[in-house]
């Protein structure tokens, strides 16, 4: 006895203790998922494998203590004995219960009583009914773990519930928590349980808590009802490549194996579903006999072996594959995993534009990041070397988490960049400094970090050439006013060392540029709130304050993927990405591109949706630069990206139906949506029409750089004509990007009615000459104003003749005069309301006017009207009914000039 209760205390308190490193590689520890639900009765299927149910109604049994039978309480250090757990004989699910409630401090029981029964070979499931009252900053947890037959806690099988928090809105007034214990030690015959309340700095480090509140609860309460242990199906699924990446060419084969000592009632399924297109395919699986342990044991059987099931080459995409193990047609157990496929990249552009913040990265598995990273192919990497739960790198080169990756990232062509962010612990210890900042350090306490900065800089030199100074956790916060004397005083630390250093200073993300450089660049990171709209009008201070030169790395902050559904998040992480590169941002990064938890595949890691979508906007968009927008249709514009060699253009459309052009932009095209996923392009050569399926995100490839620059040469200026009377000059506007010179013809079309003079002309052009060909415009007086599209249509003369078919877009209006129609229904009447503003320098008189079918013209007059003043004028067209379907046209005209507006709307 003992033994046992040495044995436990040294396994709680490993595992409670404040401050605790990382869990060690292997996935020794669990956190399994919670399930929000209302509460339901078990089904039948679920009773037969009940092994023991906890549901605190002690009282008929005689227990006329405040405590439930067997249940222990903890007496570790921050356990104080004036915070208790009772039973509640008032509430329930239903009452009675088993109360936690805290008194500041924290508080903890166990179930240690060799009475729930293992099932050897067959994992085990622990569901419960909660409820919380003034929980802040504590949270409740369930904690569970086998032991031998002694009673002795067994290494690496402790696994934790999710954190029992405050309830979201919506969630019922008892909640379910479930948790799974996976059958990994075959000494386990027993299970014990531990039900806690703890404040948030007493969480056990499994808990990856972002950033742990100090704050306590005094009041917080936890009742928990109905705690039932289930016996489950023995069940496996892995995929047989380590990693769950693959190519689209590669083969993906998962493994299974589900094994229970009673199959008659068990049936088992893999879904695979393709989450961007919410496609699923169905795999049936065998069920297999659990042999006996007597019989594994004595060598007369073995345990199942996995079952492997080959599910093809799977285009590009993101999937998730589920296992479901079901008992008459109810789902018992669920195993998931994602996988990624990406069409592997064959860019060898060496830009060093699209990167990978890893900064706030967990280390668990250095090898397996390295994996990720290689086959994410980023352009450049940042690393922390000093943070609170990194350890200092001594002696030999891999005793640093980092190192390794440094060495093997290198050698693949990525730049390193290193970060100093938060202090380590360790070096906290040696200082008398209350809560360092990096700044204390490199300031005023050389001595303390003088050696442990010199061993990284002497191993790397050759291999890191930009440091980032400060915090890029919360980098939106102004760095230390010494920054200027601290940057400075460390050059000659870095003058020790061969190489090429740079130094990156974290700034504020949503300030104005500083007035003077205090550093050879600066690390910014941009938060998620900031929509990609706006992205432009932000970076342009520091581009103007940048004076052109590449010294701006930017990271887009990680986004919640459940914050909207898969295809909004996903397509505006894309937006925010390729609205960076039209900004011009010199070095733009990523960071969250995976999910981490010490029971997923490949050592703890799994990419989310972004990874994919990251992979794809590198093979696309690295190392091309954003060169102008062209019109694909009446309504839609692409995005061109181009280098030397190769030129994308980028469809981004929120309105549905096919890409269909007349745009010329070549014969060989290939098309992919956000995925990586080829998309059928249909070519009309006789009509000189290519289509592509609508995606909100198109990459489109196979255009020459030389053809897309010419694309976005052409234009017409002014860019914005007036609607008046009469002819009014413009001119067309293109360059020769070929590298030869070009001669031939250029002939424009307009809308119907539209007169152009001259419609066309002849030119001869050098390389890299530009062409100004002067035209008048007639407008008819009935065109209506806004976004209008020019044909033009280029006849290139050479050995092979070349046709280049363009849409070039033309915006008709009044620049100093807006004007706004609405329609409303009063009395049974259509009304229609004309808001006019005038946001020109000087007054003007107008005449209104509306144009009905079947109705005289009904016109108002607007006399002198002041710059900064809006004039709404009203139409009463007759009942409502009657209008339904027809156009109406209306619109003002200048009384003392030649300038005229009609806007036409449809009653619906």
């Amino acid at each position: 006895m003992k033994n046992k209760f040495f044995y436990l205390i040294v396994f709680l308190a490993s595992s409670l203790a404040y401050g605790s490193s990382p869990i060690p590689a292997g996935g020794a520890f669990r956190v399994s998922t919670a399930a929000s639900t209302t509460v339901r009765e078990p089904s039948a299927a679920m009773t037969r494998r009940v092994i023991k149910t906890f549901d605190f109604d002690e009282r008929p049994l005689g227990n006329l203590e405040d405590l439930p039978m067997n249940w222990t309480k903890i007496t570790l250090s921050g356990f104080p004995h004036y915070v208790n757990g009772k039973l509640d004989d008032q509430l329930g699910h239903p009452a009675p219960c088993f109360k936690l409630e805290l008194n500041g401090g924290n508080v903890g029981y166990l179930y240690t009583a060799r009475e729930i029964a293992a099932f050897p070979g067959s994992d085990h499931k622990i569901v419960a009914s909660v409820k919380t009252q003034d929980v802040c900053y504590s949270r409740g947890y369930i904690q569970a773990w086998y032991m031998d037959r002694y009673g002795r806690p067994l290494e690496n099988t402790m696994t934790y519930s999710s954190l029992m928090g405050p309830a979201d809105a919506g969630d019922p007034e008892w909640r379910t928590v479930t948790m799974e214990l996976p059958y990994t030690n075959p000494d386990g015959r027993f299970i014990a349980i531990g039900v806690f309340l703890v404040q948030q700095d007493r969480l056990p480090a499994i808990f990856d808590t972002p950033l742990k509140s100090y704050r306590k609860d005094l009041n917080a309460q936890l009742w928990i009802d109905q705690i039932t242990v289930l016996r489950l199906p023995k069940t496996e699924l892995k995929l047989k490549n380590d990693y769950p990446i693959y190519a689209h060419n590669d083969d993906v084969v998962i493994c299974t194996s589900i094994a229970d000592a009673s199959i008659q009632d068990l049936s088992a399924r893999c879904i695979l579903t393709d989450l961007g297109y919410h496609h699923s395919r169905i795999i049936e699986q065998p069920i297999q006999v659990l042999p006996s342990l007597e019989a594994i044991l004595q060598g007369v059987a073995s345990m199942p072996k996995p079952t492997e099931y080959k599910l093809g080459k799977l285009p590009p995409g993101f999937y998730n594959l589920s296992l479901e193990v079901l008992s008459n047609d109810e789902v018992l157990l669920e195993k998931n995993t994602k996988i990624a496929v990406l069409n592997r990249s064959r860019n060898t552009d060496q830009a060093y534009d699209l990167g990978l913040d890893m900064s706030l990265e967990q280390f668990d598995h250095p090898q397996v990041l390295t994996k990720f990273i290689e086959t994410l192919n980023p352009r450049w990497v940042i690393l922390p070397f000093w943070r609170d739960d990194v350890p200092l790198p001594r002696g030999k080169v891999e005793s640093s988490i980092c190192d390794q990756m440094i060495v093997d990232l290198s050698a693949r062509r990525i730049k390193i960049l290193g970060a100093f962010m938060d202090v380590p612990k360790d070096l906290v210890a040696r200082t008398e400094i209350i809560n360092p900042t990096v700044w204390d350090f490199l300031a005023g306490k050389r001595s303390w970090w003088d050696s442990e900065f010199a061993m990284i800089l002497s191993r790397h030199a050759d291999r890191i050439d930009h440091w980032v100074f400060g915090r890029t956790r919360d980098c939106w916060q102004a760095p230390d006013s010494r920054i200027k004397t601290d940057l400075a005083g460390l050059r000659g630390v870095f003058e020790q060392f061969q190489g090429q250093f740079s130094f990156l200073a974290s700034w504020p993300a949503m300030v104005a540029s500083p007035a003077q450089r205090v550093s050879d660049g600066y690390f910014l990171k941009i938060p998620s709130t900031l929509s990609p709209k706006t992205m432009n009008a932000w970076f342009k201070p520091w581009r103007i304050h940048d004076g052109g030169k590449n010294d701006l790395w930017t990271v887009l902050e990680g986004q919640d993927l459940d914050q909207f559904d898969l295809v909004t998040s996903t397509k505006d992480f894309a937006d925010r990405f390729i609205e960076g590169k039209r900004s011009k941002i010199p070095f733009l990064g990523a960071e969250k591109l995976w999910n981490h938890g010490h029971d997923l595949i490949a050592g703890g890691y799994e990419p989310n949706a972004y990874y994919v979508v990251y992979a794809n906007l590198i093979h696309r968009l690295s190392g091309l630069e954003y060169i102008g927008e062209i019109s694909i249709d009446e309504s839609r514009t692409g995005q061109i990206f181009q280098s030397d060699q190769r030129a994308v253009l980028v469809l981004n459309s929120d309105i549905p139906g096919d890409y269909i052009s007349s745009v010329s932009i070549g014969d060989h095209l290939q098309a992919h949506d956000i995925w990586g996923r080829e998309l059928p392009v249909k070519i009309d050569a006789k009509n000189k029409k290519w289509q592509v399926p609508y995606r909100p995100i198109v990459f489109i490839e196979g255009i020459s750089s030389e053809l897309a620059r010419f694309l976005a040469s052409v234009k017409i200026e002014p860019a914005v004509i007036s609607s008046k009377f009469g002819f009014q000059q413009v001119q067309l506007v293109f360059r020769n990007t070929f590298n030869q010179s070009v001669n031939g013809t250029i002939k424009v079309q307009g809308p119907d009615y539209w007169q152009f003079d001259p419609s066309g002309a002849r030119f001869v052009l050098g390389p890299e000459n530009e062409s100004t060909l002067p035209m008048k415009i007639r407008v008819p007086i009935n065109e209506s104003i806004g976004e209008k599209t020019i044909q033009a249509k280029f006849e290139l003369e050479a050995r092979t003749p070349l046709t280049i078919n363009m849409i070039v877009p033309l915006e008709l209006g009044i620049s100093d005069l807006q004007m706004r129609v609405l329609w409303v229904v009063r009395n049974e009447n259509l009304v229609v309301i004309q808001e006019i503003v005038n946001t020109g320098p000087g007054s003007t008189d107008l005449i209104a006017f509306t144009i009905a079918p079947d109705q005289p013209r009904i016109e108002r007059q607007i006399p002198s009207l002041a710059p900064g003043q809006t004039a709404v004028k009203e139409y009463s067209l007759g009942p409502w009914k009657s209008m339904i379907g027809q156009t109406l046209r209306i619109g003002f005209r200048e009384i003392r000039g030649t300038r005229l507006a009609n806007q036409i709307i449809t009653i619906e």
